[in-house]
């Protein structure tokens, strides 16, 4: 059997230096661990020239999985990414293509992992017009947290976001859709936890300063109803 061909778009301007990198990175090294061959390219580099988009479409036409990861840029995709989407639709849409897997992973840094599920709906709605079979979505909340650093250097905090991309790595292996659990799991990521406590910690320093911290309770318009 012919190994299977995977293709990581990283949709950040950022780049190398991006959580989309590392976390589509990690994706794919896992892939790679399965047997897959794998290649990765900046969505910004592959659609600057007509040279670098031939480039994109001839990868693209070469594999059988794209993996999308992007940051969320106000609920949708950066600029650069909507137009390589654009570039691969008008493609796919020209050419007798094989069947072909689309992933996408979405990033932001609120905390809430819901802030990405309309960016995620856009990448489905790309996938279906584009001829594309939909595996799923995975839901980054927090991903400042990751900042260009190597998932295996983060420590604790990151267990669940690190299951939750080996449980995807398998269900792509055996050709399945991403599970439910690891969804879940990603949506899990602690970091919001640890952004309210932060948060709550700078009030408190902040009141402590200001001479109030002892009235931080106050509710002085209670009695108003408001």
């Amino acid at each position: 059997m012919s190994k299977q061909n995977a293709l990581l778009l990283v949709g950040s301007p950022r780049e190398s230096k991006s959580t989309s990198d590392v976390v589509g990175s990690y994706l794919l090294k896992k892939l790679d661990e399965r047997g897959w061959q794998t290649k990765k390219g900046y969505v910004g580099q592959l659609i600057k020239s007509e040279e670098s988009r031939s480039i994109l479409l001839d990868a693209l036409d070469k594999t059988d999985l794209i993996i999308l990861s992007s940051p969320l840029y106000i609920d949708s995709l950066p600029s650069n990414t909507i137009r390589a989407l654009q570039v691969i639709k008008q493609h796919r849409r020209s050419c007798n293509n094989k069947p072909q897997r689309l992933v996408a992973i979405i990033n932001s840094g609120f905390p809430e992992a819901e802030q990405n599920y309309t960016a995620l709906q856009i990448c489905r709605r790309f996938a279906i017009e584009s001829g594309f079979e939909w595996l799923g979505g995975l839901p980054l909340g927090g991903g400042s947290g990751v900042d260009g650093k190597p998932l295996d250097k983060l420590g604790i905090l990151f267990r669940k976001l690190i299951k939750s991309l080996n449980l995807s790595a398998d269900a792509i292996n055996k050709g399945e859709l991403i599970p439910e659990k690891a969804i879940r799991l990603m949506k899990d990521y602690p970091i919001m936890w640890l952004y309210f406590n932060i948060l709550q910690l700078g009030i408190k320093l902040l009141a402590k300063k200001g001479g109030v911290l002892d009235k931080i309770h106050d509710q002085p318009f209670k009695d108003l109803g408001w």
